[in-house]
């Protein structure tokens, strides 16, 4: 059985939405093609992904919001021959543009600078990446590499795997998929797909499921819990995508028996899994499918390399981090988002955890700026809650800094914003924010 938002679908009722998905011209005859997937109803989604893996065809994700035209783009950039689009009866043929018989294996850019690696013909599962640090890329992982991480992950969730999944993340995006859908199906679990844009109906939802586990992003957590009532309890929270703020962990782990975060990349799938966080940067154990390459101890950091073990890729995952002397992963920044001030490193994600520990901070990013004669300089946008416009200056906010930190890491100019810019994806880049402050200027 499956649920989405408060309706069940029965495992009749289930598999009868899968024997209709079997009935359309694209998944009928799928066996050794490629298809691109971008579907309206979460069901018929993870239906078709299930059916195309089943008989050894391959899947491209598209996000279900994606429009028509760009998700036709993006098929035929992935080598497709077809697009299931919005319903099960979405059939576009696209076998006269491009097949996968002429698709080479060679590396190479696509429509509007995205690039895709080597792709070959074996049955997988296709997606870009998110694009947060550069041009998004396709990422191409044989279906027995998912089934290893879904056992290797199911092996490190501990008591987490008892719960009830209920998955806030889109089941478009592997995070939602393969985490938090099928790992559940493949421990005996009925996940719950919540894709109700309405925070108070997914807060009855957590709370109408006693023994759950809750997979979202910083963000959405953020949201639910400050809508939460004082009493409320969450029995366990997974998160993803970034780092929490020490503030948001704080509040989560006085509302909950434990906060888990899981990390990983696209090429690899869920590398790490802290069963209960110590702290912002802390990732876990890495899980058995896959070998990670770490400096050991924080004065040791270097970039995290991960290899898939059984496919010999070797992939680096641009984020610096290091290894206690447990085994345990410690994330301390992306390599790109470093700011290098007067020859001291500054870590954007120290910064932001002492910014939203003064009252009236809500959310914060720090970035790299430019300056004609200084070189690097930390830059800070922040959101402060209802009411603390007038109590809270850029200057107010400087001095909360300089109070806590070297004055090497205090930004050099803070501004407050109403809300902080996300990318298409719906994440902070960085990146992004650099850029256009370098325009700017």
């Amino acid at each position: 059985m499956i649920t989405i938002n408060r309706e069940p679908v029965q495992a009749g009722s289930f598999e009868a939405r899968l024997a209709l998905l079997r009935k359309s011209d694209a998944l009928r005859a799928c066996s050794g093609k490629r298809l691109a997937i971008c579907l309206q109803d979460p069901i018929d989604m993870i239906g078709a992904v299930l059916i195309v893996k089943e008989q050894g065809a391959s899947a491209l994700l598209l996000h279900a919001e994606t429009p028509e035209a760009t998700a036709r783009q993006r098929a035929e950039d992935a080598g497709c021959e077809a697009l299931l689009y919005g319903s099960v009866d979405g059939y576009i043929s696209l076998a006269a543009v491009h097949s996968s018989a002429s698709w080479t294996e060679a590396a190479g850019k696509l429509a509007n600078g995205w690039e895709r690696g080597p792709v070959s013909a074996e049955p997988s599962l296709l997606q870009f990446s998110s694009g947060t640090t550069g041009a998004p890329k396709l990422i191409q992982r044989a279906w027995h590499e998912v089934d290893a991480e879904v056992r290797a992950y199911n092996e490190s969730l501990g008591e987490g795997a008892n719960a009830t999944p209920i998955v806030l993340a889109p089941v478009s995006h592997a995070y939602g998929l393969i985490s938090g859908v099928l790992s559940a199906f493949a421990r005996g679990k009925a996940p719950i797909v919540v894709t109700a844009n309405n925070p108070k109906l997914t807060l009855g939802i957590i709370r109408d499921t006693p023994e759950h586990l809750v997979y979202g992003v910083p963000l959405l957590l953020h949201v639910i819990s400050s809508l939460a009532p004082a009493d409320f309890r969450f029995h366990r929270l997974m998160s993803s995508g970034a780092p929490m703020t020490g503030a948001l962990l704080e509040r989560l782990s006085g509302m909950s028996a434990a906060i888990m975060q899981q990390y990983g990349c696209s090429e690899a799938g869920c590398i790490s899994l802290a069963g209960e966080m110590q702290h912002c940067g802390d990732l876990g154990l890495p899980l058995s499918h896959v070998l990670v390459k770490a400096g050991l101890g924080q004065a040791l950091a270097e970039e995290l390399f991960v290899e898939v073990v059984g496919t010999g890729r070797r992939i680096a995952t641009g984020d610096l981090g290091y290894a206690d002397g447990q085994g345990r992963l410690h994330f301390m920044s992306r390599l790109d988002d470093v700011i290098n001030v007067g020859g001291l490193n500054v870590f954007p994600l120290e910064v932001e955890e002492r910014l939203t520990e003064l009252d009236g901070v809500k959310e914060a990013v720090v970035f790299r700026g430019r300056h004609p004669i200084m070189g690097e300089r930390a830059l800070a946008l922040v959101t402060v809650e209802a009411g603390a416009e007038e109590k809270l200056s850029p200057a107010d906010i400087r001095a909360w800094c300089a109070e806590g930190l070297p004055p090497y890491k205090v930004p050099s100019e803070v501004r407050i914003v109403e809300a902080i810019p996300r990318n298409a994806t719906g994440k902070v880049s960085r990146a992004m924010l650099a850029r256009e402050q370098e325009s700017e200027a």
